[in-house]
């Protein structure tokens, strides 16, 4: 944000921000961050409730929506990927013949 308020102009012609107030600071970085992870009974918990929710959701949309989740999980779960790389495939990148995702 501040990088972007030393791009922007006030209505005066002023820069909104002159300097950066930041630059030369050097940021702390982990060289190994340790990521949570679940347990697998965690995962087969959170599993069982998504079918619950599912079985109990009132519209067909709204139980596809809860069936999506519970695919997500076990693609998150089976391939170690986050779940925003999950989030990001399309129809295109699941093959059936023979059975991909790529």
């Amino acid at each position: 944000m501040i990088r972007w308020a030393c791009t922007v102009r006030q209505p005066a012609g002023t820069w909104l921000l002159a300097e950066n107030p930041l630059r030369g600071l050097s940021l702390p970085k982990e060289t190994s961050p340790k990521w949570p992870v679940a347990t697998h009974d965690r995962f087969l918990a959170v599993r069982g409730a998504i079918q619950t929710l599912a079985t109990e959701a009132k519209t067909k949309w709204a139980r596809a929506q809860w069936l999506r989740l519970e695919l997500a999980l076990v693609l998150v779960e089976a391939t170690g990927r986050r779940i925003g790389a999950v989030r990001g495939l399309r129809s295109q990148d699941i093959a059936s013949d023979p059975p991909a995702i790529t």
